[in-house]
């Protein structure tokens, strides 16, 4: 009996142990699948009516089969900043499991190609490249593209900044300029502030 009970107790601390690495595995399965259904979703749509169905039931299927870890919300498009080899996907809705997964877009924000501020969100991941690890090293003139149905918006970074939680002055909305705002926490182990990287699209 006791032999059962410290079998039972040492598998429960390798499940313990392991899960943090079991949810960085579904975080990047997520964001794969996310960016290659993204650049595969012209082709889909061009399929007609016949793919529209299956992809209903593929779907449907993928529904019996989600993860702790499934989206919440639309995928709008892709985050790429080039300098710093990201590539995420952009998704509706700001929660914690989008941002396990890629960047949240703050709905009540405008829109990519807009007059004004459309602000993105994101985890700093503690592995270096993870996420928005690297987004202190962003530097001025940096070039950073949102890729979305519409088309792909290019922007340029002007301003990257540290501020305290409370200050959202930063991200006041300018009407007359299409601005890009990507927030993360700084420092990347117990954060106090927010580093912010702002472009503005080119003309």
């Amino acid at each position: 009996m006791r032999k059962k009970l410290s079998i039972f107790i040492i598998l429960i601390g390798i499940a313990v142990a392991l899960y943090p690495v079991m949810e960085q595995v579904f975080a990047w399965y997520w964001q794969q699948k996310l960016l290659s259904e993204w650049e595969n979703q012209e082709a889909i749509q061009d399929l007609g009516q016949l793919d529209e169905l299956l992809l209903i039931e593929e779907g449907e299927e993928t529904e019996k089969e989600r993860t702790p870890l499934t989206p919440q919300g639309e995928v709008l498009g892709v985050l790429i900043i080039d300098s710093i080899k990201v590539r995420l996907p952009i998704i509706s809705g700001l929660n914690e499991t989008n941002l396990k997964i890629g960047i949240s877009f703050l709905e009540d924000t405008t829109s990519f190609g807009e007059y004004g501020n459309a602000v993105v969100a994101g985890h700093r991941g503690h592995s270096h490249g993870r996420l928005l690890n690297r987004l202190n090293e962003v530097k001025i003139n940096d070039r950073i593209v949102v890729s979305t149905s519409r088309g792909d918006y290019h922007y340029t970074v002007y301003n990257k900044v540290i501020v305290r939680p409370e200050e959202i002055h930063v991200l006041r909305t300018d009407r007359n300029e299409k601005i890009l705002s990507i927030v993360t926490c700084e420092p990347i182990r117990n954060p106090t502030h927010r580093l912010i990287v702002q472009a503005k699209q080119n003309d």
